[in-house]
């Protein structure tokens, strides 16, 4: 009808489009045009994106950015559609196609897509062997990554065979949200399968739902494989049961010297990722790093700093110990500690989530021990945890 009444193009200039209104998704081929640069829609039905997908092959052919997530769509399918609107998109530079698969042809096509810079994927076993076709094309212009994994452990070693065939792409940014619970072995492999991604810049490595490792503790050299990667700057762990021994933590920051930012979380409140002393590592090896977030081991009441250490020239102007234990008795000497080996860094404490009132009490003692330590007009320690929202437990 509206056509009839007004049968011009709408919109004939439009070059962005965010469809999300699904009560008039028919009406969709009325408002896409042969302008379109960017396009992104969340479709709730196999209807919905069947005609997306169609929107897309036949009238988008200048589209250079396209968003499709369907979260509602759970079933696992494949659609000839997919394919063919994926292959009708030559001036690609940016995707995110999350759900449902993509199926291996277009995985393949994409693969050659000559100004595909970013891309967000999930990977499922029906296209872990698309990158053995010959007519692979390797992702040449790809520099951002973010690949996730689907709600079935079985998809998890895809990344493995697939992030080595491109390690000769100037990839400098991976992310890697995964679902399922890993074992100690999965997680040595894609540490394996990451360490080939030599330009790599900025890795996240994510579990997205906080899930019960039991005991098992994962050893800080299972990053060992990352350490060739010298150009390191943003690396970022979550919800990883990892513990780092001081040589662990020595390797660490000797092999990324050009560091800038490094935050670990733990799944558990009993686990910690290094002890206090390894931190001297950081500002001895890592120059550059501006904001540490982690959990250092519980401090005991005897815990002291060395009489004879230095104040050290690190430039670190965020230390994050999330709920590190810190016996009271030790608070002066923490103090000591922090303020020679970060004499600039604002330190944020969560405090075990105890009383509120006992934790600010306690940040504020350490402040003012710090301020005595440290040269007038510095950064003093701060108590971040009153303002932030606590840890999941």
């Amino acid at each position: 009808m509206l056509k009839y009444h007004y049968p011009y193009p709408l919109l004939p200039s439009l070059t962005r489009l965010d469809w999300g209104d699904h009560e008039l998704a028919q009406y969709l081929p009325v408002f896409t045009q042969k302008t379109l640069v960017e396009f992104s829609c969340s479709p709730v039905s196999e209807e919905e994106l069947r005609l997306a997908l169609h929107c897309i092959e036949t009238s988008m052919p200048q589209l250079q950015k396209l968003t499709v997530k369907s979260d509602k769509l759970f079933a696992h399918f494949e659609m000839d559609e997919i394919t063919h609107a994926i292959s009708s998109l030559d001036h690609l530079t940016s995707l995110s196609f999350t759900y449902p698969p993509l199926p291996p042809d277009a995985l393949v096509h994409l693969s050659r897509t000559a100004h595909l810079a970013e891309a967000t994927l999930d990977l499922y076993q029906n296209n872990e062997d698309a990158h053995l076709s010959p007519a692979w094309g390797g992702f040449a212009a790809l520099t951002k990554l973010t690949l996730g994994f689907a709600r079935n452990i079985e998809n998890y070693p895809c990344a493995t065979t697939f992030l080595p065939r491109l390690a000769g792409v100037n990839l400098t940014k991976l992310s890697i949200v995964i679902r399922p619970t890993a074992h100690a072995d999965e997680f040595n492999q894609l540490m394996s399968a990451v360490g080939h991604l030599t330009h790599l810049q900025e890795c996240e490595i994510c579990f997205d739902v906080i899930r019960v490792w039991g005991d098992l503790v994962l050893d800080g050299a299972a990053l060992a494989p990352l350490y060739n990667l010298v150009n390191m700057r943003d690396f970022q762990v979550t919800w990883v049961p990892l513990t780092f021994s001081p040589q662990a933590v020595s390797d660490l920051t000797n092999a990324w010297r050009r560091l800038e930012n490094l935050l670990l979380y733990a799944p558990a409140q009993s686990d910690y990722h290094l002890r206090l002393d390894s931190l001297a590592f950081f500002a001895e090896n890592c120059p550059a790093l501006h904001a540490l977030t982690l959990r250092v081991a519980p401090v005991e009441r005897d815990w002291r700093c060395a009489p004879d250490m230095g104040e050290s020239a690190s430039n670190l102007a965020s230390l994050e110990l999330q709920n590190s234990i810190i016996d009271p008795h030790a608070e002066d000497q923490v103090a000591e500690y922090l303020a020679k080996v970060f004499p600039i860094a604002a330190v944020g404490h969560k405090f075990w989530k105890a009383r509120p009132d006992r934790a600010a009490a306690v940040m504020q003692r350490i402040h003012e021990r710090e301020k005595g330590l440290v040269p007038q007009g510095r950064a003093g320690i701060e108590d971040k945890g009153r303002s932030e929202d606590g840890e999941s437990e």
